[in-house]
């Protein structure tokens, strides 16, 4: 009677989770844009990226750093695309999962597989995605009055509502609005820039 060998679920190495990520890459492609809930992973993964750190007593705060400082090496080491692609296709509580061996080697090998992993439409998404943070980012900071003294209240205004009012929709609905994810970008860049010199000209115009 040969003998039974036990089958142990091993946990997946990074080469594997690439192999899930490329394939990721090519559905999103396909479909041209991402899933309900994926871009609810994407747009709490750059909510996350922008604020940057978290306080130590909120709910889910361990979980939420381990995703965090994932995230940061992603996009230091291939940038927001990639952070796009691992908050879709994994999300915080598979990357909390992970040894931490894989969360560290994972940018690395994903860099290997660069051109494998991306495809127009992620980089459409990252730079949507990071526009939309920084016009939700500015806003906060605007109402606070402590980062820029002297914004003109008509553009806070308008960077707060812009990206409800770009072709009459959010850009985060889906890839069907992929052309209005674009003129969100580039709107949102060019207000988040005037905005600052703006303030800039007015806190210099008050120190002379």
């Amino acid at each position: 009677m040969p003998p039974q060998t036990r089958n142990y679920h091993s946990p997946p190495s990074a080469a594997d989770i690439v192999e899930k990520l490329i394939d990721a890459s090519i559905v999103i492609d396909r479909r041209m844009g991402l899933k309900a809930a994926e871009e609810k992973r994407v747009d709490e993964a750059f909510t996350l990226l922008a604020k940057g750190t978290l306080p130590s007593d909120s709910k889910g705060s361990k979980q939420r750093r381990v995703y965090l400082d994932f995230l940061q090496r992603v996009e230091k080491v291939v940038g927001l695309s990639k952070v796009v692609l691992c908050a879709a296709g994994l999300g915080p509580s598979a990357v909390a999962a992970m040894k931490d061996r894989v969360r560290v080697d994972l940018p690395f090998n994903m860099k290997e597989q660069e051109k494998a992993l991306e495809n127009s439409i992620l980089q459409s998404l990252a730079e949507t995605y990071s526009a939309q943070c920084k016009i939700n980012t500015f806003s906060l900071q605007s109402k606070g009055g402590n980062r820029w003294p002297g914004l003109p209240p008509e553009v806070c205004s308008t960077v707060v509502t812009l990206p409800n009012n770009v072709n009459g929709q959010s850009p985060s609905t889906g890839s069907k609005l992929r052309g209005s994810r674009v003129s969100s970008k580039l709107i949102g860049n060019s207000l988040f820039d005037y905005a600052k010199q703006s303030a800039n000209r007015e806190s210099n115009s008050r120190s002379r």
